[in-house]
């Protein structure tokens, strides 16, 4: 496992940019549509971002190196003027080489966009055993909680799909807002709306851990337990949830496991928020949430704890 500081400190945070209700087949493939496109477009606009902050930073060695050569002219001045070159191709080097450590800052991807799927407790093939009572508790008060939000509850609320974005703003540039404005805007100049709602339901949380993206992330489940922060931190420390995840990478054969801290919609206080993700399985799933919740400073936590499970339906890298 990554340490804590050597992959997150450097991602701004994630934003769920939508959580959209369809209650009919034709809107939910109106919306996928929609939705791909707009990913693509907000890779667009990250890099883009991207290529303008190295063309500003090119232009600001440029100009250093220029006036670090002024500063030198009256060295040049001396019988050695025919080195003049040579010395502005070092100090122009110099600074390129100094540009290019600012530059990538760290390996990998600056972002990433996830699209997914809510799925229902039908799709989890839960049972009655007390690993299932468990879950179908902490699965109540995910399902309490989109009630609060404002989301229809039952077998007859239709879809529910989330769009979610991690960025590493400092190495694009401008921040996952700007990003998103600047989708827009692109989709405005073109005359055509998108079918994500507009303005966006936004909620904001800095990563603290990311899952490092496979090959493919299409159909893969993600566990998502929300903790309260407050509720944990006098006996669970940031670094013993972390040590909690370490383990269970190690008894599950994982396809990542992220961890974020932010507020979440409809609650008063910041949640950690563990996205575990796993390939499709009931069993698994309840395996998890049982083992999960008998690890020491999570036992008796199930009444507090917010939980949804998604089916990803594509993600985007760059």
């Amino acid at each position: 496992m990554l340490e804590l500081n050597a992959h997150g400190m450097d991602w701004q945070g994630i934003l769920h940019t939508s959580l959209r209700q369809i209650e009919d087949s034709s809107g939910a493939l109106e919306y996928l549509d929609g939705a791909a496109a707009r990913h693509q477009l907000l890779h667009i606009a990250a890099a883009d971002a991207a290529s303008h902050r190295a063309e500003a930073l090119l232009q600001v060695i440029q100009r250093s190196a220029q006036l670090t050569k002024g500063s030198l002219n009256q060295f040049l001045s001396t019988p050695i003027k025919s080195d003049e070159e040579d010395v502005r191709r070092i100090l122009a080097d110099a600074f390129l080489k100094f540009s290019e450590s600012v530059r990538v800052t760290t390996a990998g991807c600056r972002m990433i966009t996830t699209e997914s799927r809510m799925l229902a407790e039908s799709a989890l093939a839960i049972g009655k055993t007390k690993a299932d009572a468990l879950l179908r508790s902490i699965l109540a008060n995910g399902k309490q909680q989109l009630v609060t939000i404002g989301f229809k509850n039952g077998k007859w609320r239709g879809e529910l799909y989330s769009t979610t974005i991690a960025a590493k703003t400092n190495e694009i540039g401008i921040s996952i807002e700007e990003i998103i404005l600047s989708t827009m805007t692109a989709e405005a100049k073109a005359g055509k709306s998108i079918a994500l709602p507009n303005p966006l339901s936004v909620w904001n949380m800095q990563l603290l851990r990311n899952t490092p993206l496979t090959a493919d992330e299409k159909g893969l489940w993600e566990i998502g337990f929300a903790l309260p922060v407050l509720a944990f931190d006098s006996r669970m420390p940031l670094e013993s949830m972390l040590t909690i995840l370490e383990a269970t990478e190690m008894e599950y054969r994982l396809h990542g496991i992220s961890l974020s801290r932010g507020l979440l919609p409809a609650t008063t206080s910041e949640h950690y928020v563990i996205s575990v993700r796993i390939s499709p399985d009931g069993q698994l799933l309840r395996e998890i949430v049982r083992w999960f919740f008998s690890q020491d400073g999570m036992k008796s936590k199930e009444n507090a704890t917010i939980l949804h499970v998604r089916e990803i339906l594509f993600e985007k890298a760059t």
